[in-house]
C-alpha cells in the first residue's frame, strides 16, 4: 500500500481543489486588465492572459481565497487519511507563481498538479485517474471546481468510478462564482 510520506497514514480520500475561481478568487482578463493599467500605467501588452506569468503577479493583483472553499480546505486538510491536491488547468511553467499565491493564502497541498498539454477537462480527468493508480487505497474523491461547462463531465466520470466499484463515493462541490461563466 502506498502512503504519503509526511502524513504516514494510508490515503483513503483525495480532495482535489481547482485554483482559479475556486481556492483563489483570481481575476478574469476583463477584471484584471484595468487593474494592470491602473498599477503600471500601460495597457496589457500580451495577446493571451491565462498562460502569462504576469496574470499571477502579486505586486499588481490582490489574490484572496474564497472563504467557503478555504473553510472546506481547513476541515479536509485536518484528516490524516486525506490527500490534498491542487489541480489547475494552468501550465507547469506557472507553478512557482501559483504555489506562492496559495502559500500566501495559507494553503499547503500535498500535491500540486498542472496541465501538461491537453485541454483542461481531459487533463484533469486523466490526472484523477493517475492519482487513483498511485493511491489504490482511495475510496472517496471530493472535488471543488467552478467551471460550469465541466460539471456534467466530472459528475459522469465520478459516477462511472462508483458504478464500477473503484470508489465508494465521488462528490463534486460546484463553486458558483459569478465572474466565471464557462
Amino acid at each position: 500500500m502506498k502512503i504519503i510520506e509526511d502524513k504516514k497514514h494510508i490515503i483513503t480520500r483525495i480532495c482535489i481543489m481547482d485554483f482559479d475561481g475556486t481556492t483563489i478568487d483570481s481575476l478574469t482578463p476583463e477584471r484584471a486588465k484595468p487593474i494592470y493599467k491602473d498599477k503600471t500605467g500601460e495597457e496589457w501588452p500580451f495577446k493571451g492572459f491565462w498562460g502569462r506569468p504576469e496574470s499571477l503577479d502579486m505586486d499588481i493583483f490582490d489574490f484572496k481565497p474564497l472563504p467557503h472553499v478555504k473553510a472546506d480546505y481547513t476541515k479536509e486538510a485536518a484528516s490524516n487519511n486525506t490527500l490534498m491536491v491542487s489541480l489547475t488547468g494552468r501550465r507547469t511553467k506557472l507553478a512557482t507563481k501559483i504555489e506562492a499565491i496559495l502559500h500566501a493564502n495559507d494553503y499547503k497541498f500535498d500535491k500540486y498538479l498542472y496541465n501538461y498539454g491537453s485541454d483542461t477537462l481531459s487533463n484533469k480527468i486523466e490526472q484523477i485517474g493517475n492519482l487513483l493508480k498511485e493511491y489504490p487505497t482511495v475510496r472517496t474523491i471530493a472535488m471543488w471546481d467552478d467551471r460550469i461547462s465541466h460539471f456534467d463531465s466530472f459528475n459522469g466520470f465520478g459516477k462511472s468510478l462508483v458504478d464500477c466499484g473503484i470508489l465508494d463515493d465521488f462528490k463534486l462541490n460546484e463553486i458558483h462564482n459569478p465572474q466565471w461563466t464557462k
